[in-house]
This record gives structure tokens, sequence and C-alpha cells, in this order.
């Protein structure tokens, strides 16, 4: 529950930080307008991976989408993307705020864009 703990402060501190980041010049935020990110929570992680898993449309009936992908992080976290079916930034968000009542969802976030320099496309 411990290494939870810290692994979730983590995860909250590179939220802030992302959010800082990832704000434009002209104040609005810099993602792509039809993906959302996806991380499981450590225990839907293991399951899924325990069961060889693959995320499906139809897992999420709540949100409009038209692909999933799967993949694992280097912690064993399952990060999958969510390519919606209504691209739009505003159905990014509210997608978000949906998916993170569920359960099974440690964190839902916009798929931000960088350039390599450090600065906005």
């Amino acid at each position: 529950m411990k290494r939870f703990s810290g692994v979730l402060g983590i995860l909250s501190m590179l939220v802030a930080v992302v959010l800082f980041v990832t704000v434009g010049c002209d104040g609005k935020y810099n993602f792509v307008d039809d993906i959302v990110l996806v991380t499981l929570t450590s225990e839907a992680s293991t399951e899924a991976k325990e069961l060889s898993r693959v995320f499906v449309v139809s897992d999420f009936p709540e949100v409009a989408l038209v692909a999933v992908e799967n993949s694992l992080t280097t912690d064993g976290l399952v990060i999958l993307s969510l390519r919606l079916k209504y691209p739009s930034h505003r159905n990014v968000l509210s997608t978000i705020e949906i998916l993170e009542q569920r359960e099974d969802i440690l964190l839902a976030q916009p798929n931000f864009v960088f350039r390599p320099q450090g600065g906005f496309l």
C-alpha cells in the first residue's frame, strides 16, 4: 500500500507539471483532439496481464470510441490509448471526467503535444 501511495503521489505531481507545461502561449491546451490516455490501477493491470486480456471498444460503453490500443509501462501498469469517435478538445475533457469515475482507472489524461525543443506545436 505504501508503494502505491508513492506512485500515486508521483503521478499527481507529474500531472500537475504536465498541466503547467502544456498550456500554450494562447492559454489553450495543446493536446490531440481524438485520443485519451488511460492508466489502469495496479490491481486491474495485474488482472489484465494474468488473463492476457486485450481491451476493446465494448469495454468502455460509457464513451463513444472507434479503437483501443493496449500497452504496458515499465512498472507493469497497463496504459490504453482510446481513440474517440467524435474528435474535439471538449469531448476529450468530458471523456476524461467520465472515465475517472471508474474504479479500474488510475489516471485518464489527454495526449499532450510537445515539440522536441520544449515548445509547442
